[in-house]
C-alpha cells in the first residue's frame, strides 16, 4: 500500500452515502493509495457501506449543516491538520459550492468536471472536460508541491470493483466542531428533496429524458411508463427547454445547468441535443436517441438512434420489454 493519502468526501443521500462517492474510494484503493472518507452531515450508524470499501481511515461528523460559508473554514483547519496530498469528491452541486471556497482559502489548485486522475513519479495528470464537452484537456500538477489539489470528478467515471482482500480494521473518528450560525453565515437557499420511488438522476444506472418533442407535461407519462418497464434503477429526466416550460421541476433537468450523469443507458426522447444537455449526459455508456427530424444534433452522439415518431415507438418499446420479461 502506498503512503500517498487521499482524502475523499463523501456525498449522502437518504442517509446512504452515494455510488458516485463509493467509486471514488473503490478507485483510490484500486491505485494503491490510502483512502480517506470524510462524512459530514451524518452518524455512524450510517458508515456500513463506508467500512465495506476498505477505506483506512473515516471521519464523520454528525452534525447536518449544508451552509458551505461554515464549511469551508471547518475543513480548512482539518485539512491542515491531516495533511492529504490530494482531496477527491463528485462533481455535485453541493460540492461545486464548497470546495471552490475550500481551495481559495488553502491556496490550492482546484479542477471540476474532470475525466481521470493518475500519478506519476513527480505529478499529478488529470483529464478535464472544457467547453461544455467540446474538448478536453491534460492538467498536470506538480505532487511534490505543499498545495493540496482538490479535484472533483464527473460522477460515475471510475466504477467500483470487487476485491477479496478488503480491510475491514477501519479507523473511524468523530470530528468535534462547535460552531454558532451569525447573520455573516445565514444559508439563504433551503434544500427541497421530491419523495419519489426512482433513484436520483445521478446514482441511476438507466435514464429516460424528455424534451419539447413530449409536447406537454401529460406526455410525461409515457416515459413514467417506460421507465416502469426498465426496472427499478431507472430515472426520468428532461431537457432545459421543459424544465423550464414549467412541465417537470428542475430536479429533473440533465445538462450544464442542470445534473451530469453518466448512466449505463441514456434514452433522450424528442431532445434535439444542444451542446448545454450534451454536456450534462455525454459520458452514458450507451446513448438512444428518439426522434422525428433526422437532422437532430444527438443523432451524430448517440450509440443508437430511432427516427420517427416516438408516441408510436416509445409503447412499442414498452410493448415487446414487457414480452420478453415474461
Amino acid at each position: 500500500m502506498s503512503s500517498v493519502n487521499i482524502l475523499i468526501s463523501v456525498d449522502f443521500l437518504e442517509g446512504q452515502p452515494k455510488t458516485s462517492s463509493l467509486d471514488l474510494i473503490s478507485f483510490v484503493r484500486q491505485q494503491g493509495w490510502m483512502a480517506h472518507a470524510l462524512c459530514l452531515g451524518t452518524n455512524k450508524e450510517s458508515l456500513e457501506k463506508i467500512t465495506e470499501t476498505g477505506a483506512e481511515k473515516i471521519f464523520f461528523h454528525s452534525q447536518k449543516n449544508p451552509n458551505p460559508q461554515i464549511l469551508a473554514p471547518f475543513l480548512y483547519n482539518f485539512v491542515k491538520e491531516q495533511k492529504p496530498a490530494l482531496i477527491l469528491a463528485s462533481s455535485s452541486q453541493h460540492n461545486l459550492d464548497l470546495f471552490p471556497r475550500l481551495a481559495m482559502r488553502l491556496k490550492s489548485p482546484f479542477l471540476s468536471d474532470c475525466l481521470s486522475l493518475k500519478q506519476t513519479e513527480k505529478a499529478w495528470i488529470i483529464e478535464k472536460s472544457l467547453y461544455a464537452g467540446k474538448c478536453t484537456a491534460s492538467c498536470t500538477l506538480e505532487s511534490s508541491s505543499d498545495k493540496t489539489p482538490i479535484i472533483l470528478m464527473r460522477p460515475h467515471q471510475v466504477q467500483q470493483q470487487q476485491t477479496t482482500s478488503q480491510n475491514r480494521d477501519n479507523s473511524i473518528t468523530e470530528l468535534t466542531w462547535n460552531f454558532t450560525e451569525n447573520d455573516n453565515y445565514t444559508l439563504t437557499q433551503k434544500k427541497q428533496t421530491q419523495k419519489t420511488k426512482r433513484p436520483d438522476l445521478t446514482e441511476a444506472q438507466i435514464i429516460v429524458s424528455g424534451g419539447r418533442g413530449m409536447q406537454g407535461p401529460e406526455h410525461f407519462k409515457l416515459l413514467e411508463d417506460l421507465a416502469d418497464t426498465l426496472g427499478p434503477q431507472t430515472a426520468v429526466g428532461a431537457s432545459r427547454a421543459v424544465t423550464d416550460a414549467g412541465w417537470c421541476p428542475h430536479t429533473m433537468q440533465v445538462g450544464q445547468t442542470g445534473k451530469t450523469v453518466s448512466p449505463q443507458l441514456y434514452i433522450a426522447c424528442g431532445i434535439s441535443g444542444a451542446i448545454q444537455h450534451l454536456a450534462g449526459m455525454s459520458s452514458s455508456r450507451i446513448i438512444v436517441a428518439i426522434n422525428k427530424d433526422p437532422q437532430a444534433p444527438l443523432f451524430q452522439k448517440c450509440h443508437y438512434g430511432i427516427v420517427g415518431n416516438l408516441f408510436e415507438i416509445i409503447p412499442f418499446l414498452i410493448k415487446e420489454l414487457k414480452t420478453v420479461k415474461k
